[in-house]
């Protein structure tokens, strides 16, 4: 017995009509016939009858539908779940991020992945800017999540979303109340900065030779929660340091 048998079977007794059974499973009306005798044939009963021109279904081909429609109905499902399978998103993705998208940016992205492919994997490393360039280029990483890197020969960048910078300071501070400040206006305040191997201590850097402004750097971390920590403490007597 083939699923084809079981097929034009279900088919017949659903329309009672060789013509319309055969033009529903898209065979012709004698391959139609030829294929129901062979079912009942090897299963050793009639299952339908022909009074003239009418075609009717046995007790037994009663009793056989409601097995035969179950076991194709199974069997549409399983081929669907594996077509659905093959259609999924499978295989693997290394990525490379920075702190600061690792905290917030990342999960996010990975969790929607995640919820639309749960097979497929995704590994990813805490790394410096300059540490993604160059994993990029010998093949560690798939792709980073970062600022640009001060060496990107052969890495190609997509602008993912615009981010502000903002200076964060005690409430107690002189600067606390503006809601704008020009860089020039750091010219020999004490700062909090990012080391100078970060991509962001680059761009400010920058941008403070750019506007002739020299900050005082009394202090380098790599972390904000620090930065953050130091600001509030007083080190020269008259005001709490500022964080950039």
């Amino acid at each position: 017995m083939e699923l084809r048998h079981l097929r034009y079977f279900v088919a017949l007794a659903e329309c009672l009509h060789f013509t319309r059974a055969a033009e529903r499973v898209h065979v012709t009306q004698s391959t139609l016939s030829h294929q129901i005798r062979q079912l009942e044939d090897e299963i050793g009963h009639r299952l339908f009858e022909r009074v003239g021109k009418r075609v009717l279904i046995t007790e037994e081909g009663e009793l056989f539908l409601g097995y035969a429609a179950k076991a194709l109905k199974e069997v549409d499902q399983g081929i669907g779940a594996l077509k659905a399978s093959a259609s999924g998103l499978t295989g693997s993705l290394r990525i490379g991020a920075t702190h600061t998208f690792n905290i917030g940016f990342i999960p996010e992205c990975v969790a929607s992945l995640l919820v639309r492919h749960p097979t497929f994997n995704v590994t990813v490393n805490e790394l410096t800017v300059d540490e993604i360039g160059a994993y990029l280029i010998e093949g560690k990483v798939d792709m980073g999540i970062s600022y640009r890197a001060r060496t990107s020969e052969g890495l190609r960048f997509e602008p993912l979303y615009n981010e502000q910078m903002v200076l964060a300071v005690s409430p107690a501070h002189p600067l606390a109340g503006r809601k704008r400040l020009r860089l020039v206006e750091l010219h020999r305040q004490p700062v909090v900065l990012l080391p100078e191997t970060f991509a962001t201590r680059a761009m400010l850097d920058e941008c403070f030779r750019a506007c002739g402004a020299e900050p005082l750097v009394v202090s380098q971390m790599d972390t904000i929660a620090p930065m953050l920590g130091l600001g509030r403490v007083n080190t020269n007597g008259d005001h709490d340091d500022c964080v950039g």
